[in-house]
């Protein structure tokens, strides 16, 4: 999860995350609980206290803490000092979790609350990304295909993005597609979907690759000479086959003249 918008003092949960968010398939989570404050309410050394307790129970306090790690965006008119701490949260049962954190910043008692789901037989979704692989295509038409396993509401691809230089362009697609007028040289393609199942309306997935066109123009000019090569050699056996013919035709017509003359003569003598 990137930053969130956060005005001071305040504290967040970085770690789990909601169960609208993620599920957890390992019992084992990590956890990342964060606090920003204003600079001047403050003293330099000062570092605070951060708590927090698991499905109501007691609360413990984590000691392990880091100053100026940057969890949350603020606003600029705001002088702030962040803090995080971690910690893991072993042999956790299977279902959903609360989980609360606390600590106290000028007198002032900040909490965060989030649930979390841990299932040990959930697979997260994911998407593959079939076709295009990283191969030499001949065409300009190469087939898109992939598949995930979970299902998805919505796909869509960017294909030559430039995220360094422009906001990159999303086609919205249903299923596999065909991409059509690829020009010579290399492309770069990643397909997104949006998938759901019993935990999640909606989470994002996403795969992607590159491949290379090279279209050799002579090579559909040598397949037309050679169809017509091969239409021309047809066209001559039929006309040989043809002179054959006609020739035996003659020569069998004047043998049956021939014949009839000389049938004729001995009766006459």
């Amino acid at each position: 999860m990137g930053p969130t918008y956060a005005e001071a003092p305040t504290i967040g949960i970085l770690s789990p995350n909601p169960s609208y968010d993620r599920c957890y398939s390992n019992a084992s989570v990590p956890l990342k609980i964060g606090i920003l404050l204003l600079n001047n309410s403050i003293e330099e050394d000062y570092t605070p206290q951060i708590c927090y307790s698991l499905d109501n129970g007691n609360n413990i306090t984590l000691t392990n803490l880091t100053k100026g790690e940057s969890w949350a965006k603020v606003s600029w008119l705001q002088s702030t000092v962040s803090f995080t701490a971690s910690s893991t949260l072993y042999n956790l049962s299977e279902g959903n979790h609360t989980l609360s954190a606390y600590s106290i910043s000028g007198g002032k008692e900040l909490s965060a609350e989030v649930v979390f789901t841990v299932d040990s037989s959930y697979k997260n979704p994911e998407l593959t990304l079939i076709s295009p692989k990283k191969l030499v295509y001949t065409t300009s038409e190469v087939q898109l295909i992939f598949s995930t396993n979970k299902p998805f509401k919505n796909a869509r691809y960017t294909l030559d993005y430039h995220l360094d230089s422009q906001r990159a362009h999303y086609i919205s697609i249903n299923g596999n597609i065909t991409l059509p007028n690829l020009t010579d040289g290399l492309h770069k393609i990643i397909v997104f979907a949006d998938c759901y199942d019993e935990y999640h309306d909606r989470i994002s997935v996403a795969q992607g690759t590159s491949f290379n066109v090279t279209i050799d123009e002579s090579i559909n000019v040598n397949t037309t000479n050679v169809e017509d090569t091969t239409t021309a050699q047809n066209n001559l056996t039929l006309d040989y086959r043809l002179i054959i013919l006609t020739t035996v035709a003659i020569v069998v017509a004047v043998a049956v003249l021939v014949l009839k003359k000389r049938k004729r003569g001995a009766e006459s003598s």
